[in-house]
């Protein structure tokens, strides 16, 4: 099983800019929220914003893990890339193990 050392890297890149992007929304989100709060008055806003305090969680936590899951790309890929050489230059040497 070949493994692409640099697609993994762009996968990884790709998580953080995906990270970045749900930060984005966030703060788009809490300034819905807040201008909500400021302008409107009635029983169920306390609805409403209780329902866009669970949706800003939830993207918190989905950040974090797109970011942690980029991080774990990167350093398996930077491990395995690591060992590919290392296997590498063994053959080349005319160390290779059967």
């Amino acid at each position: 099983m070949a493994i692409n050392i640099d697609m993994a890297a762009g996968q990884a890149s790709d998580m953080t800019e995906y990270a970045a992007q749900l930060k984005s929304i966030k703060r788009q989100l809490l300034s819905y929220r807040d201008m909500l709060v400021r302008n409107w008055q009635g029983k169920e806003v306390s609805y409403i914003t209780r329902s866009i305090d669970k949706a800003l969680n939830q993207l918190d936590n989905l950040t974090l893990l797109l970011k942690q899951a980029g991080k774990l790309i990167n350093i398996n890929a930077e491990l395995l890339g690591e060992e590919m050489r290392t296997e590498y230059e063994g053959t080349e040497k005319g160390g290779g193990s059967r």
